[in-house]
């Protein structure tokens, strides 16, 4: 389920149509969304097109969309954490413990 400022309105369900060169199938998708019990996720989706011969005896062929998903919560907070990690490293390299301020090698940064 996707949070209610996410969902599509029903006019873009209602036009959405797969197209195979509008780039969904080069890339994975990550969004947030909802539980059942209101706690939120981060899904990851692959899509695939295949396209199968029709089995009715007609020399149609009709495109099908595979989509798979897989919950990457713990992997977003992971990135996350080691992303402000990152920024109080250099921030504690560039700046004075006492004053704040920015300290010798950030100074002869410039």
């Amino acid at each position: 389920i996707l949070p209610p400022d996410q969902r599509p309105s029903p006019e873009d369900l209602a036009n959405f149509r797969y197209r195979p060169d509008g780039g969904l199938f080069d890339r994975f998708r990550v969004s947030e969304h909802t539980r059942a019990d209101g706690s939120r996720f981060w899904n990851q989706q692959s899509h695939a097109l295949i396209t199968l011969d029709d089995c009715d005896g007609s020399d149609g062929e009709r495109q099908l969309v595979i989509i798979g998903c897989r919950d990457i919560t713990d992997q977003v907070d992971t990135e996350s954490a080691l992303h402000r990690a990152k920024d109080e490293l250099e921030h504690a390299a560039f700046h004075d413990d006492l004053t704040g301020l920015a300290n010798r090698k950030r100074l002869t940064a410039y």
